[in-house]
């Protein structure tokens, strides 16, 4: 099952769906936030799910960079930009829908920024 598949940090590993490199995680981490919270009722708040989905946005919100970048990649030289934007774009997303979903006021400072940064 997919919530089986979290690790202690809250995120989950590419690895684990024998889908590539360890530095996707966020946006693993993002894609798999999604599926979580595609029903609400399982998703948040007070779904099944609402302990894994809390776990999985803290992760997310760990993965960001001073400068509002959610898992910043380097090393795999020309991909570096790429991995980047799949991260930051996934975690992004999954971040805005759990705050929407969640019904918080305003705009989350962190969220803003990330937003702003895929402008």
């Amino acid at each position: 099952m997919l919530v089986e598949a979290q690790d202690a940090d809250g995120g989950f590993d590419p690895f684990y769906f024998n889908q590539g490199y360890p530095a996707l995680k966020v946006g693993m981490t993002g894609l798999v936030t999604l599926a979580l919270m595609s029903n609400a009722e399982r998703g948040v708040p007070g779904g099944v799910y609402r302990e894994k989905v809390g776990k999985a946005i803290a992760f997310l919100r760990a993965s960001a960079t001073p400068d509002y970048t959610f898992g910043k990649v380097s090393g795999f030289g020309d991909r570096d930009f790429e991995y980047t934007l799949f991260n930051h774009a996934v975690a992004t997303a999954a971040l805005l829908e759990h705050h929407v979903l969640s019904g918080a006021k305003g705009c989350d400072p962190l969220l803003r920024e990330a937003l702003l940064k895929l402008s």
